[in-house]
């Protein structure tokens, strides 16, 4: 072979690495917490505070039931990973009947909620059906069908169909930004997610995973893998979700709901970013583990926390400097986030990014006593969140100093329950089709 060869076939390799899943994925991630932020950005914008409100009412549906499209996720992984990739229950039924269930709840959800809100066929129930189906089945797709599309070995062009989906939804809020209806937004989104799900069940059905064979089912094992999986899933729930529940019920679906659900909204693109750095490596971290080489895998989580923080210090500077004027510029006429309540903002924030790799990386341990600890801390700090509500004046900027209090030290427990199982031999999970990042 000459020099020549070597390196166009060294070029090729570096094109093929860059068009991989772990390039594809980042660039993924990233299309999503812009499309987060952008949507902040136009709805605030082009809806009055009373109608957007209410939509920051109907995204907290979905953060309610995100733990079932985390637990599922999980539990479709581990258990089409745990299959023999040649044996005949590798495409097991029972996992099959869980999608179309979760399915019909994503439907019925989507139909009764607005319901309850406006009437039946008015042009807002239309409106608010179409925002939360939306929601939920892009918590459906990024949980149950992604985790699924990995242990199947479709991780690549699942990540693609992901971008082109994102990017229809960006394109169709660009729209609706430029003409002021909030209609065009979720009906174009709506159709999209539609159509880009009948890409995915196609991937599916063409893979195996939908042929229904009684004889490749195994209740038994995925209920107790399901099981586990609530029990990792509970303390997101606890720790972001839950308080929005808390805080409807102390200030009502308005300004205070609205100043919570921004900052943690940037609190979650943090998050994100910070779970892409998690999910990438977890493939080498699992073989590090199953290997017994546990001072390399703490020393690879401890890299990724700090990494995760490292990303988690530009927001916090940014918030800590200039918060007024990026929330304004986020929220606009809707800008309802208080001057006083940035310090606590930009903690949040912060936080954020030592909490998503340290609870990730646990929620895919077998440490079922640190999980349950982790859970039972989730449990004392959204109690002590609700009674510190309570007891306060209800404004904004001591709801947002309460949060920060109780999700820091949440964090830091996380953290320090993560780095101390690797004390310890200890099984994670092992998604070994991520592995190869260069198909």
């Amino acid at each position: 072979m000459t020099r020549s060869d070597v390196l166009a076939s060294d070029g090729d390799r570096r094109r093929i690495r860059f068009l991989g899943f772990g390039a594809l994925h980042a660039f993924n991630t990233a299309l999503n917490m812009g499309f987060t932020l952008f949507q902040l950005l136009v709805l605030a914008r082009i809806l009055p505070l009373a109608r957007y409100s209410e939509i920051v009412f109907l995204a907290t549906v979905g953060f309610y039931l995100q733990p079932i499209d985390q637990a599922i996720g999980r539990s479709n992984f581990i258990a089409l990973q745990n299959s023999h990739p040649h044996a005949e229950d590798r495409y097991r039924s029972e996992i099959r009947a869980v999608i179309a269930l979760h399915g019909g709840l994503v439907l019925a959800v989507s139909l009764i909620v607005p319901s309850i809100l406006h009437a039946v066929a008015s042009p807002m129930w239309i409106e608010d059906v179409l925002f939360l189906f939306l929601g939920l089945a892009i918590n459906l797709w990024a949980f149950d069908l992604q985790s699924t599309a990995w242990a199947i070995g479709r991780n690549l062009p699942f990540v693609q169909l992901s971008i082109l989906h994102r990017l229809i939804h960006l394109s169709a809020l660009a729209l609706a930004f430029a003409t002021g209806r909030f209609a065009f937004f979720v009906g174009i989104s709506s159709i999209a997610t539609m159509l880009a799900l009948l890409v995915v069940f196609g991937m599916f059905a063409k893979a195996g995973l939908l042929r229904h064979d009684p004889r490749a089912e195994d209740w038994t094992n995925y209920r107790r893998v399901l099981r586990l999986s609530f029990l990792a899933t509970i303390t997101d729930f606890l720790t972001l979700n839950a308080p929005y529940a808390l805080v409807a019920a102390r200030f009502g679906i308005g300004p205070s709901l609205v100043a919570f659900d921004s900052v943690m909204k940037v609190a979650r693109i943090m998050m994100a970013a910070a779970r892409t750095l998690a999910e990438i490596v977890l493939p080498r971290h699992s073989a590090l583990v199953a290997g017994g080489r546990l001072a390399n895998a703490r020393s690879m989580f401890r890299k990724v926390l700090g990494a995760s923080l490292g990303l988690a210090l530009i927001p916090f500077l940014a918030i800590s400097t200039a918060g007024g004027a990026l929330f304004h510029l986020l929220l606009g006429r809707n800008d309802v986030v208080p001057l006083s309540a940035m310090p606590a903002a930009a903690l949040i924030v912060l936080a954020s990014g030592l909490y998503q790799p340290a609870s990730f990386f646990l929620s895919f341990s077998d440490r079922k006593r640190s999980i349950l600890a982790l859970s039972l801390g989730a449990t004392v700090a959204i109690a002590s969140f609700g009674a510190l509500l309570i007891s306060a004046p209800a404004t904004s900027g001591w709801l947002l100093s309460s949060f920060a209090t109780v999700f820091v030290g949440l964090a830091a427990a996380a953290a320090w329950l993560t780095d101390q199982s690797f004390k310890r031999p200890t099984v994670l999970v092992e998604p070994a089709v991520l592995v190869n990042e260069s198909v």
